[in-house]
């Protein structure tokens, strides 16, 4: 009879073994290598011109303030265009950028961002709700930004 603790280690091995197993299996390991791949610079870079060159929207919580990143105008561009807004209307209680996309598990290419990048650090709104709080839906509403 063996002690608790060797029937532990025992079980714990078999499942490593059996782990190793499937990820020695071309096609386990070759969907990990693109996973990784896709996550490092170069490759991430020219994936991310590809497939998110409109994906990374913004606002202030009444919409006044909107902002998209494309090519060159990246999340700096947002906070430039946030200090700018600031200084043109200092009384405005609305100085909180939400981003307006979310986080997708199958978008295994941003996993990287999803942990790092400071623009998922930002608060989440649904663009369908800043586009009430803005009059946008209104029968006369004179509002022009859309996305």
């Amino acid at each position: 009879m063996l002690p608790p603790v060797m029937v532990l280690v025992t079980k714990l091995l078999n499942k490593m073994k059996r782990i190793t197993r499937i990820l020695m299996k071309p096609w386990v390991f070759g969907i990990t290598l693109l996973i990784i791949l896709s996550n490092l610079p170069p490759l991430k870079h020219i994936l991310g011109l590809a497939i998110d060159e409109y994906h990374y929207r913004y606002s202030n919580i009444n919409g006044s303030l909107t902002y998209v990143e494309f090519k060159a105008h990246d999340i700096k561009g947002m906070y430039r265009s946030l200090s700018s807004y600031k200084t043109h209307f200092p009384n405005a209680n609305d100085t909180i950028m939400y981003r307006l996309y979310k986080r997708n598990l199958l978008c295994f290419w941003r996993w990287g961002e999803y942990i790092y990048d400071q623009r998922y650090k930002l608060p989440y709104k649904r663009w369908t709700e800043i586009r009430k709080r803005r009059g946008y839906d209104l029968e006369y509403s004179n509002n022009w930004q859309d996305f």
